[in-house]
């Protein structure tokens, strides 16, 4: 496991970067929003339960 300090390390000199993960959430909505950024908490809530779920 990396430590915070490797993550940041790694992402300031571009070598690799870090973003978080959604379940469903991966499509625009009308004028072309993210549909992560238009979601209420309870959907938010759902598709953060539904990613624990997931099996890769």
């Amino acid at each position: 496991m990396l430590s915070f300090d490797e993550i940041r390390e790694m992402s300031k000199i571009g070598f690799m970067e870090f973003a978080s993960r959604t379940f469903n959430a991966h499509y625009f909505i009308k004028d072309k929003k993210s549909a992560f950024v238009e979601m209420d908490k309870d959907e938010l809530a759902k598709d953060f339960k539904d990613m624990d779920n997931f099996v890769f």
